[in-house]
This record gives structure tokens, sequence and C-alpha cells, in this order.
């Protein structure tokens, strides 16, 4: 399916331009509307600590939200006032995941940013596995460390037969006809008598994809760092990912391939769930 429609996410984060820079980039190549969405940062207090408010907090309140909102729109407009594409604005009210999530339904993809607990210009209430887990829709998940392009050159699709990564594949079809060379990898494959991805390289091949296998040997490094590590040594400018193949405590509590992407990515990752 063609991508017409991009939902962006817009923050106050140290990297939102290059983040709208990058969508608008990707909107350009798809002839596709992309949509700058930014979610309100409203003044909650806990039950603890209601009582009296003291007169004119929430008005200071709403001025400092109002004028986040102002920032977040101009750096938008700015930034994509140049672009041959058709843009547009929206201001979401309600908790980010569950805002974006809804308006996610009507998307081909979301354009979203790794959160960074350490930049102060992110929504606190903002989880982009929240929001990959409830959109139904691929996610294209861009680090906030660095600049990127819009993938051209080598895609890495992390391949493990099973339902995510083959909804991830399929979801990252647009994107990929557009990548000069794509690696089917695999890691610490079973497989005895097949190539390893070979099936998933032939049905990528059928659609005119330039396509390779690689199966790793993961040693003593978790699959996420073997696939960060691969992807870093040969260029990689699109990582293509299935989300949370194990439910999302267990990832979270032992570990897993998509906790480690989420929190160490280093290209601009798709996912898909």
């Amino acid at each position: 399916m063609a991508v017409k429609s991009l939902l962006l996410y817009v923050d106050n984060d140290r990297n939102c331009r290059h983040r709208i820079e990058f969508a608008a980039e990707v909107a350009a190549r798809h002839q596709a509307h992309l949509v700058g969405a930014y979610t309100l940062r409203r003044l909650e207090l806990p039950p603890y600590a209601r009582g009296p408010i003291p007169e004119g907090l929430w008005e200071v309140a709403e001025q400092a939200t109002s004028k986040l909102a102002s920032t977040a729109q101009s750096t938008f407009e700015e930034v994509t006032a140049g672009a041959a594409i058709e843009t547009e604005w929206r201001v979401l009210d309600g908790r980010p995941n569950a805002a974006l999530s809804l308006h996610g339904f009507h998307a081909d993809l979301l354009v979203l940013a790794q959160s960074n607990a350490e930049d102060t210009g992110f929504n606190l209430d903002y989880r982009p596995d929240d929001v990959v887990l409830g959109c139904g829709r691929p996610a294209l998940m861009v680090p906030y460390a660095g600049e990127f392009e819009a993938p051209q050159r080598h895609a890495v699709i992390a391949w493990k037969a099973g339902r995510e990564a083959a909804r991830a594949v399929q979801d990252a079809l647009p994107l990929l006809a557009g990548v000069e060379r794509v690696s089917v990898v695999t890691i610490d494959s079973r497989a005895e008598e097949r190539v390893p991805g070979a099936d998933v390289a032939l049905y990528l091949a059928r659609h005119g994809l330039n396509v390779e296998t690689h199966d790793l040997t993961s040693g003593q490094l978790d699959a996420g760092e073997m696939l960060l590590a691969y992807a870093a040594d040969r260029g990689c400018d699109l990582l293509v990912a299935g989300a949370y193949g194990h439910s999302r405590l267990r990832e979270t509590v032992l570990g897993g391939m998509t906790r480690q992407l989420l929190e160490e990515m280093t290209v601009p990752v798709l996912f898909s769930h």
C-alpha cells in the first residue's frame, strides 16, 4: 500500500527540527500529506495535592501551555515551508499516547521520536512504545541524537519467522522500494538445510528489491546489540523490526530486542506490531 498520509509527533525537544526535516523528506518522496501533531501539556495535580488553587495559577499554566504549542507550530511551519508537500497542523488534547494512537488510525505511517528522559522538551507522558502498540499502524522512530535523511542506501530487516516480523516487512514495502540494498538478517538461526531468511528474501526480490541474507551468531551479545552493530558497520539508514514478539512486561523485566532498540537506536527504526 502506498504511503499517502504521515502523522508526525512534534514536541519541544532539542531534535524536533531535524525530525520534522526527516518527515518532510519522507513525505516528499511519497507525495504524501504530512500532519504535524502536538499534544498539549495540561497541568494535572494528584488527588493528595488538590485543594484551594492559588488565584491565577491555572491562567499562568494555560499561558505556558499555549506558548509551548505556538513555538512547536512555528518550528513545524518554518521547516516545512519550502517543502513541496501538503501539510496540516493539529493540536491534540488528552494524554499523548492515546491521542496519537487515535489520530494514527487514519494515517499510513507515523513518524515518532525516540524518547529521552534527560530532554525536558518532551511531554512527560509521551511513551512511543505505547503508541506503537496502540495505533495499529507502522511507526518510523527517529533517534533523539543525530540528523537523518529519508532511507535510500541500505535497509536491514530483523527477521525471525513470526507474525510481528512478517507484518513489519509488509508495512515497510513502500519505504523499501526506494532503497538501494536490503539485508535480511537472522540471528542464531536453527535452520539446517535452508538458507536462513531465504523465503522472505525471495518474497522481497519479487517486489523488485535487491536483497541479500545474513545469519549472525550472537555469542555474548544480545540480539539488539548485534543488529545495531551490524547496521552501524554497513552504513544502514533504516532498520525494520517487529515490535514486542514477547509481552512488553517480559521484555521490560527480562530484556528483549524491542526494548533495546527503543533505548539504544542509532538509525531510524520502522516498528510494526
